[in-house]
This record gives C-alpha cells, structure tokens and sequence, in this order.
C-alpha cells in the first residue's frame, strides 16, 4: 500500500479539488493528496457501496482517510466491514510549519516551524471513539506521519488576530513515516520501550511523554487488543502488566 509521496503530489496537483464533493465538503489539500498517496487511480475514489460513497475502493478493499472526529465513520464502517477490509487512515502532523494569512489582504506570513513534534499518542482520543472496531475482522489502521504546513487566518482577536483564529488548510510538504495497524497484536507499538511492567497509568504517561488522559486511553486501548491486562493495585492506582 505504500506509495511515492512525491508522484502521489504531482496527480493531486492537476486534479482539481472537490469543492462540493460526494464525499466530502470543502475537501482540504490534506484529505486531497492523501487520496492520491493511497490510490493513484481517480477513477476509484468516491465510489458508492451501498447507501455511502468510500474514498477509496481498490484491491485493498476500502480506504477511508479522516483528518478527524473518526467518530463519525461508525456508521460506514458499521455498513462497509461486512463487505470489505477497510483501512482507516489519520494523519499526524509530524513536524508542523505554521502560517499567518491576512483575510483583507491575503498576505501571508513566512512560514515558522512549531516546537511540537506529534507521535502516535496525538491520535489515541480519535482512535478511542473506534475501539469497539479494533477487535472486528477486517479493520485496520493506518497512522500517516507527515511535514505540513498550516495556514491560520488572522479572524480573531488578541495579538493580532491569532487567538481565536480559523485553520484555513494543511497543506502536506512531505511524509516521514507510515505505520499500519492489522491485527490487535501491532497495537502493542503504543507500549512505550522504556516501560516496565508492572505499571500504572501514571507510569504509562510519563514513559509515553504524553498527558494523563492520552495514557488512560492507550492503556484503555491495549488491554481492549490483548496486549496489556490488569494485574493488582498499588494503592489506589491500578496496576498493568504486559501479555
């Protein structure tokens, strides 16, 4: 499934993107070259299964890209999963470059690099809301780790109008990395390798670098793959080994 980013750009670049489109509303450069990166071919994006239309539908099966709230793929999935193997894509923004627009003006700000560099932990709360699905036949997972660079309107108020302010579009520059997500087993890549079992989730959050509600989620997520189980207390925390 693994294709070149830079051929994958050069297709999205000549077709044009769906404004109104069957599948999606305003559809952004992101979901846009991520299509191309999955499936070259247009002919096989925005095809009908049933009463939903698929982004992708190919030899893999289906190929749904979400940049978010992946709660609201319960329904097609629900539909498609009988039908087809279906890979659920997200994309985390690896590194990230932000600039400023004008709305009067449209000029924009040079482009400057964010201190935050995003892992897999910036996707759990998404992936939370689809964990009934992790265990079900034919689901699979896909974290696309990306350069971009985000594009904020100055439309709010203080410092210029930047707190407060809309994204206008990420536009993806280059890919970092890939990971997929098969089976309940490849789950276990969310166990941080400095991670000693036993551990609680307090434990889990400061091995992971991330926050406390991330480390429940994960840890909520690998025991649900049969990765991590309960194992006792210490104190009032729970206590999880690894399997």
């Amino acid at each position: 499934m693994k294709r070149d980013f830079d051929a994958a750009r050069a297709l999205a670049a000549v077709h044009p993107r769906a404004e109104s489109g069957i599948g999606s509303l305003s559809e952004g450069s992101l979901h846009h070259l991520l299509k191309f990166y999955f499936e070259p071919d247009a002919d096989r994006h925005e095809v009908g299964v049933g009463r939903y239309f698929a982004d992708i539908l190919n030899e893999d099966g289906i190929i749904e890209i979400q940049t978010r709230a992946l709660y609201r793929l319960s329904p097609k999935l629900d539909a498609f999963l009988p039908l087809y193997p279906v890979t659920v894509v997200y994309p985390v923004a690896a590194v990230k470059q932000v600039s400023w627009i004008d709305p009067k003006t449209g000029e924009k700000s040079r482009p400057r690099r964010s201190p935050k560099k995003g892992t897999k932990y910036d996707c759990v709360r998404e992936l939370y809301a689809l964990r009934k699905y992790l265990s079900r036949p034919g689901f699979r997972f896909c974290i696309v780790y990306l350069e971009i660079e985000e594009l904020r309107l100055k439309n709010g108020w203080g410092n210029g109008g930047k707190k407060g302010s809309s994204r206008a579009d990420r536009i993806p520059l280059s890919l970092c990395d890939i990971e997929f997500y098969n089976e309940k087993s490849d789950y276990a890549a969310f166990i941080p390798p400095a991670l000693e079992s036993p551990f609680t989730v307090e434990r889990f959050s400061a091995a992971a670098k991330t926050g406390r509600m991330a480390a429940g989620m994960s840890v909520k997520l690998l025991e649900l793959t049969e990765n991590v189980r309960l194992c006792g207390s210490s104190g009032r925390a729970k206590l999880y080994e690894t399997i």
